[in-house]
């Protein structure tokens, strides 16, 4: 249902949810690493050029997120958030 969808209906859709409506989402998937187009027709529009395949050596992760509420309605308000690596002791960096 949600892919028939236009995203400003999902927008309202989520706006108007009882719980999801201040939420933000955060959205991780797989993408095939041969990932080929759906729709293979050339198109001359220079700010959409065509897709072409993807081509990777292994899966590629996607990363989407979602803030709250309508962009031309609501400021969004954000708290940062750090984590005190500080006794943290490692050789090797990216274990850490």
């Amino acid at each position: 249902q949600a892919r028939a969808k236009s995203e400003s209906e999902l927008v309202a859709l989520r706006n108007s949810h009882p719980v999801c409506h201040d939420r933000g989402l955060v959205v991780l998937y797989l993408i095939d690493p041969t990932s080929e187009p759906a729709n293979q027709q050339q198109s001359a529009d220079v700010e959409h050029p065509p897709r072409t395949e993807l081509g990777a050596a292994q899966p590629v992760v996607g990363l989407g997120i979602t803030f709250p509420g309508d962009v031309q309605t609501k400021s969004i308000q954000a708290t940062p958030v750090a984590v005190d690596l500080t006794d943290v002791e490692s050789e090797n960096v990216d274990e850490a």
